[in-house]
């Protein structure tokens, strides 16, 4: 739902701006790997450099919310949003599962934690999520007998940080020319059959916005005999790249607390992924909520969430954690 919804923002910004695309005219992520098998659109001669530095330290996670993102922040422990984990081994939840990219299948457990996501049925609790965004982190703890050879360190950084970038498992996969043209003509027809437009007093009648995806749907699987979903928005085992992207402001989120903007585009299952410095690799935030746009603007005013370093890392109780695995695993 929260995909074929936000596909409706997505395809906007194309006709908005010739000069649209992921980051300028064209999709600029870099596929970096894969878990499994190689994806049937990647080119064969494409290498899978996930297992390389600096990206082995990268992990993909299920749950109960599904697949997204975390990295390794000790030999033990890996850093990931709250709502990927949702209180993974907590009051009964199971384990979230860790793969890695050296082919280790690891279980975690949340041990830290910004805010508890699950209700008492074990449902996501979205309304916590949403007004807490700055608290939308836990840390899972490896539950195997295990010690992570590369993790990374986490570093205050200015809220003004240029030199980014964030690797992640978001489910669109990488488009090329032909893709985004095929995009903007099947939003056309989209269009013609009256476009985004469906608000209701009260608000956004989702039923009737979903029929009208369906036209979208229908067009673009008529022009590329091709199912957007499944061939384009399923593409959760491929790890992605997205490079020179930024900081640019604080914002307030639901409950008045700070959250950053930044210009890292993310998407689903890209929850999770954290945002380094070019140089030298070290973690100064952690992706949070994206705005599921395919394109941006050249002058990368287009901006997702992120939780700066400092909202939580720097808790003694974490730091005497981290250091402990680090310790033990130098055993």
């Amino acid at each position: 739902m929260i995909k074929k919804i936000a596909l409706f923002y997505i395809v906007i910004v194309l006709f908005e701006n010739a000069h649209a695309g992921i980051n300028g005219s064209a999709d600029s992520r870099i596929i970096i790997g894969w878990d499994g098998e190689r994806p049937d659109y990647i080119d064969a001669a494409t290498p899978n450099l996930w297992n390389t530095s600096p990206y082995n330290s990268i992990v993909r996670i299920e749950s109960n919310g599904g697949v997204g993102t975390g990295e390794f922040i000790s030999p033990r422990h890996v850093l990931t949003n709250a709502h990927v984990a949702e209180d993974c081994g907590m009051g009964g939840n199971n384990w979230c599962e860790i793969y890695t990219s050296d082919d280790e299948f690891l279980w975690g457990r949340v041990v830290f934690y910004g805010i508890k996501v699950t209700k008492s049925d074990g449902a996501l609790d979205k309304d916590a999520v949403y007004n807490h965004m700055n608290r939308d982190w836990s840390i899972l703890e490896i539950v195997n007998d295990y010690c992570r050879p590369e993790y990374r360190e986490m570093i205050e950084a200015g809220t003004l940080e240029h030199g980014l970038w964030r690797a992640g498992f978001g489910s669109l996969r990488v488009l090329d020319k032909n893709d985004l043209d095929n995009i903007r003509r099947a939003y056309l027809v989209y269009l013609d059959a009256g476009g985004p437009d469906a608000i209701e007093t009260g608000g956004m009648n989702v039923d009737y916005r979903e029929k009208k995806y369906q036209i979208f749907r229908d067009a673009f699987e008529q022009i590329t005999g091709q199912d957007f979903d499944a061939d384009y928005d399923s593409d959760t085992m491929t790890l992605k790249k997205v490079q020179d992207c930024r900081f640019r402001d604080v914002v307030q989120d639901i409950s008045g607390d700070g959250v950053l903007w930044h210009s890292c585009s993310g998407w689903t299952g890209d929850s999770g992924s954290t945002l380094k410095l070019m140089a030298g690799n070290q973690i100064v935030g952690l992706h949070s909520n994206s705005y599921l746009n395919i394109t941006a603007y050249t002058d990368h005013t287009r901006s997702d969430m992120a939780l700066g370093s400092a909202t939580f890392m720097y808790n003694p109780k974490i730091q005497s954690a981290l250091e402990k695995a680090k310790q033990d695993c130098k055993k």
